[in-house]
């Protein structure tokens, strides 16, 4: 579930290499917590919008090699 959320909603923008946009690879390093409190209260919130707390923390276990 956390790859197809995060393909659908997150990759056009992390898979891109933005400017000042963390990486996949980037967010791999990441700690599950840190990802989760971006996407429910941080930086990433507005993005975020209308995930359940389930779909960011699948989205987080998806990022740190995670089904």
């Amino acid at each position: 579930r956390g790859r197809t959320i995060y393909q659908a909603r997150c990759a056009a923008c992390h898979n891109a290499r933005q400017p000042g946009t963390p990486t996949r690879a980037d967010l791999r390093k990441m700690p599950r917590q840190q990802i989760t409190y971006a996407m429910l209260t941080g930086v990433m919130k507005p993005m975020a919008s209308g995930m359940s707390r389930a779909d960011t923390e699948n989205v987080a276990r998806f990022l740190n090699g995670g089904p």
